[in-house]
């Protein structure tokens, strides 16, 4: 263990929700999976010294500036007649005028040659592809502002170019946001929302001991304006920016209930998102569900279990449906919780290969949940009751290597699980958050921004990887045409044939 651990890294997660919400069905939001853990790299001495370099860097992106209209075109699907669309000429024009940091381009380049898993290639080689992409997605105004907003544009082109759709890049000033989102506490409201074909948002739950309970929202509760601004006319992203905000401070908004408008101002508080729920389901079977794994997750599945094992069940239904995935080191500690003491899941690095047997390989003493993970570790539970895992073709990273785990210890008579729904995502691969290692001149000194990129394939115990294939349940079952159609998390149990199926394959025995 302490040799792993002195291969630790400072590196951050990426979860998929804003630091207001809970997000449960955000737009194009990425299945994630990080790590606590990156094996130490030679790092290079000359960092100027690039695969590419950074005089033909800089030579590469300015000439395919110059294309911009002969060789690199929108595309099919680019609306010329958009208010924010630009001609040839005028995008040219504005990226002759910007500047952007070209030590920091380098410096992403030195990080992906040194620890990306995937199919490397450099950024001259990747120039056209990289502009192309910038012109097509991006509003060529706003990405020509300033240097930081053209270079965070070229580096996450590159990203995209490269073929690593879980990177990300983060600048100095997001910084606040994202450790927000890898902690599962925040400053917010207190509530977990989805986006409805309206274009406003919904409360899905009201998370306890927050303002948004003491202001009496309730989960029905449709969000439709903030700050006097028409939520469906702002945007979900921008609706939920303009509801952030530092602790102690207010934020005003519209909610909708049974026909009728009613207005709250609610003073911002930190607080911690709900990540578990619990239930007991006829027959005494315990129903859990994980709606992602964070620094919080642990905690609650260990009361959620204990408050269920009180209540008497003999069995369990763990639904991971629609879980995208969150920090490596939680799903590892809920995994230490439910199986023996064994293999939990094998990670390999570019240069390098681990086999994680406890949550304790992955995080030091300075972890917040250090001492609880310890008193698991030490007392080596085993839940020995028959479970089933839920799972659906959201389920996916994390999710997926909690509903791998448990199939492959069953397989080999360890413990009783199931595996019921349909095939999960299939992300099979992690990412490593690593910050204050960007240059951003020639001598070398970097800023605060951060780089995510995938860094290692993880497997289950004893199964091969998934990624891109996913995870066939044992038992297959779908949802209803019209069950499909709904929410996840707003399923009532009549529509549910997934969760029935469960229920009786468990209360049956």
């Amino acid at each position: 263990m302490k040799k792993t651990q002195a291969l630790l890294s400072l590196l951050l997660a990426i979860l998929l929700c804003g630091s207001l919400f809970s997000c449960t069905d955000a737009p194009d939001s990425p299945p994630t999976m990080s790590s606590s853990s990156l094996p130490d790299e030679p790092q290079t001495d000359d960092w100027t010294t690039s695969p590419s370099g950074v005089s033909a860097i800089r030579t590469a992106l300015s000439d395919a500036f110059s294309r911009i209209g002969t060789d690199i075109l929108f595309s099919e699907e680019y609306d010329t007649t958009a208010d924010y669309a630009l001609t040839y000429d005028e995008i040219r024009t504005l990226l002759s005028a910007c500047e952007y940091n070209v030590y920091k381009l380098s410096s992403v380049e030195v990080t992906y040659k040194q620890h990306y898993v995937g199919s490397f290639k450099n950024i001259v080689s990747l120039a056209d592809a990289i502009v192309t992409r910038m012109i097509n997605n991006y509003k060529m105004a706003a990405v020509t502002a300033d240097e930081e907003i053209l270079t965070t544009t070229l580096v996450n082109c590159y990203l995209n170019a490269i073929g690593d759709k879980y990177g990300a890049y983060y600048s100095e000033a997001d910084q606040p946001s994202y450790e927000e989102n890898i902690t599962g506490t925040y400053s917010g409201i207190g509530v977990s929302v989805t986006l409805t074909a309206s274009g406003y948002i919904e409360v899905l739950n009201v998370f306890p001991d927050t303002p948004a309970i003491e202001a009496g929202l309730m989960p029905g509760d449709l969000f439709v304006a903030v700050g006097g601004e028409d939520i469906a006319e702002l945007g979900y992203y921008p609706a939920i920016e303009k509801m952030r905000g530092e602790v102690g401070t207010a934020v005003s908004f519209t909610v909708e209930r049974d026909g009728k408008r009613i207005d709250m101002t609610v003073t911002r508080a930190i607080v911690t998102e709900k990540v578990v729920y619990h239930s007991v389901l006829d027959g005494d079977v315990g129903y859990i569900r994980i709606t992602s794994f964070d620094k919080n997750t642990y905690a609650q599945f260990v009361s959620a279990y204990t408050a269920l094992c009180a209540q008497g069940i003999d069995s369990i239904v763990f639904d991971l449906r629609a879980n995208p995935g969150g920090l490596l080191d939680s799903v590892v500690a809920v995994l230490e919780y439910i199986l023996p003491a064994g293999e939990i899941v094998h990670l390999n690095y570019k240069t390098k290969s681990y086999t994680v047997s406890t949550v304790l390989n992955l995080v030091g003493k300075s972890d917040p949940n250090y001492a609880a993970y310890l008193d698991g570790y030490l007392n080596d539970h085993k839940i020995d009751l028959p479970m089933v895992v839920l799972t659906n073709e959201y389920t996916a990273s994390a999710g997926e290597l909690f509903t791998g785990a448990l199939r492959d210890y069953d397989a080999k008579g360890k413990i009783d699980a199931t595996v019921m729904g349909t095939t999960t995502y299939g992300k099979g691969v992690g990412q490593s958050g690593m910050q204050n290692i960007l240059k951003v001149d020639q001598e070398g000194n970097t800023d605060g921004s951060l780089l995510s990129l995938t860094t290692f394939y993880y497997t289950p115990p004893y199964s091969g990887n998934y990624d891109g294939v996913g995870i066939t349940p044992d038992v297959t079952v779908e949802l209803s045409e019209t069950a499909k159609s709904i929410n996840i998390y707003k399923l009532t149990y009549a529509d549910d044939a997934q969760l029935q199926a469960a229920h009786n394959a468990l209360k049956d025995r």
